[in-house]
């Protein structure tokens, strides 16, 4: 079996072993959030010797109740740009990279409440399934071929922790981080997410 199909399942497991299993909820939409932070690059300057780059990231999720206690689901829309202008490696092609990133999930909540200063802890897991475009800096590589945008498609597991406080009945500000678990180039560098966040309860 393929090794993040396992990760994915063994995700799946750990929810359900937290969750209330007799105990349902009714599943609804009940809350956005407003979220604004940065993501790691796949790339990384001056090569595999060189240090990350950091991409600013805002993002919009809906969410709500899930169909067990604890459990609530969240699908968000965010969008990066490396904006990278100058060459990264000295006989490689550099690219400029741009994404559309569509991510539905699941959260675990250990403690929540929408009372004024609680604190709110979960942990997700989710689906990122990225739209990137691709960009040459230099339209021909070094034996003179010509180089061409492209775009990719990238569908991966990420997992990921949030913990916040109630401001206001309606309004929760948190932080979050989340980890892309499969690598996206020879260095071996998997995308994390940083962010703030501002949660609205609809209802």
């Amino acid at each position: 079996m393929n090794t993040y199909i396992k990760k994915i399942l063994a995700i799946a497991v750990t929810f359900l072993s937290f969750a209330q299993l007799t105990t349902c909820a009714q599943a609804d939409i009940s809350n956005i959030s407003i979220k604004f932070g940065v993501i790691r690059n796949h790339q990384r300057a001056l090569g595999e010797n060189g240090y990350d780059l950091y991409n600013a990231y805002p993002e919009i999720e809906l969410g709500g109740n899930f169909f067990l206690d604890n459990i609530k689901w969240g699908c968000s829309i965010g969008y990066w740009n490396d904006n990278i202008s100058e060459e990264l490696f000295r006989d490689h092609i550099s690219f400029t990279d741009k994404a559309v990133v569509i991510t539905p999930k699941l959260y675990y909540n250990f403690l929540d409440s929408t009372s004024g200063g609680l604190i709110s802890t979960s942990l997700f897991a989710g689906i990122s399934y990225q739209i990137k475009s691709s960009s040459p800096l230099t339209p021909y590589n070094i034996y003179g071929d010509e180089v061409n945008d492209y775009t990719s498609n990238i569908l991966e597991p990420l997992i990921g922790s949030q913990i916040g406080f109630y401001i206001s009945t309606n309004f929760m500000l948190a932080g979050e981080v989340a980890y892309h678990l499969m690598s996206r180039n020879a260095n071996n560098v998997h995308q994390v997410e940083a962010k703030v966040l501002l949660n609205y309860l609809i209802k």
